[in-house]
């Protein structure tokens, strides 16, 4: 059984898509449709858009609580809940995501080669690669730092000062623009506004992680990610966890995707030790006479 809110998480939001491999320029959307419809077609899945409030262990199994009311049980959990990045909170926010507004440096920098752009951070990991990496790119970056030591401040643009203009001590009031973005409007230290032409806008405020659900019952580091192993393993004998939600650095669709299927075979291969269940190798068809699944009987 599979439940959640929304088919896709943050997928559904975006508009297009060009390092998922074998599909080239793809929609967020389309993505999730495509892998929906294989689910139903070629597994027996339950999906149920639901809310999971709360997991509670008992004996050997776990009890999955949801908003509606509805109650399961089962003897594993696998944990996809994702994370939500922490926004501006400025007007028309959510009118220019995927128009210019971007949460993810990694994912959409090449979209703003030779462009104007603004980057609003924190102080955390893959600070320094995250603003590298616009340095190839754009043409001429600002940043804001948010809590942001002087000393990392100096460090990260010391090899990007003809770049880099850094504004110490403003805050993003506004997005302006049309149907993309075309500047901002600042706040200074002393309460003066100073508007900017910018192409495009990165948020790096860090994220929100869906786990108060689940964090009593496994390890989370000091960002509420979820702690894994190779094999997408928790804390916790039975709960396994992929996707954004974890804590691997790297937040990108296909690297879920490669978590999602590594958890799903951690899983599978836990309730067969358990119940000493037997697999057995099955041909798909015989043009693939190298591909196999996993049927498990009990």
């Amino acid at each position: 059984m599979c439940i959640g809110v929304e088919l896709g998480g943050q997928l559904a939001r975006v508009t297009l898509i060009e390092n998922y491999p074998g599909t080239g320029p793809v929609s967020g959307t389309e993505i999730i449709r495509r892998t929906e419809s294989m689910v139903r077609k070629y597994s027996n899945v339950r999906i149920e858009l639901d809310e999971v409030v709360r997991v509670i262990p008992e004996e050997s199994m776990y009890r999955v609580l949801t908003r509606s009311g509805h109650e399961y049980r089962t003897y594993a959990v696998i944990v996809a809940s994702g994370k939500m990045p922490r926004r501006l909170r400025v007007p028309d926010e959510e009118k220019y995501l995927g128009r210019g507004l971007s949460y993810c440096v990694v994912c959409d920098a090449p979209f703003f080669r030779g462009r104007r752009v603004l980057l609003v951070s924190t102080y955390k990991p893959g600070l320094k690669m995250e603003i590298s990496i616009l340095g190839l790119y754009c043409s001429v970056l600002y940043w804001v730092p948010e809590s942001v030591p002087e000393d990392v401040i100096n460090d990260v643009v010391s090899e990007l000062r003809d770049k880099v203009q850094v504004l110490r001590g403003y805050k993003v009031k506004s997005i302006v623009g049309d149907e993309k973005v075309r500047g901002v409007v600042l706040e200074g230290p002393d309460g003066s506004e100073v508007k900017l032409d910018v192409d495009g806008v990165f948020v790096e405020l860090g994220y929100e992680f869906r786990t108060d659900f689940i964090k009593d019952l496994v390890q989370t580091n000091e960002r509420g990610e979820i702690v894994i192993d190779t094999l997408c393993r928790t804390s916790r004998e039975g709960i396994f966890a992929a996707g954004d939600v974890t804590a691997v650095p790297f937040k990108q669709a296909i690297i879920a995707a490669g978590q999602g299927a590594t958890a799903a075979l951690s899983a599978a291969e836990y309730l067969s030790k358990r119940f000493g269940l037997k697999a057995r190798r099955l041909d798909w068809h015989k043009e693939f006479s190298d591909g196999f699944r996993i049927r498990l009987k009990l």
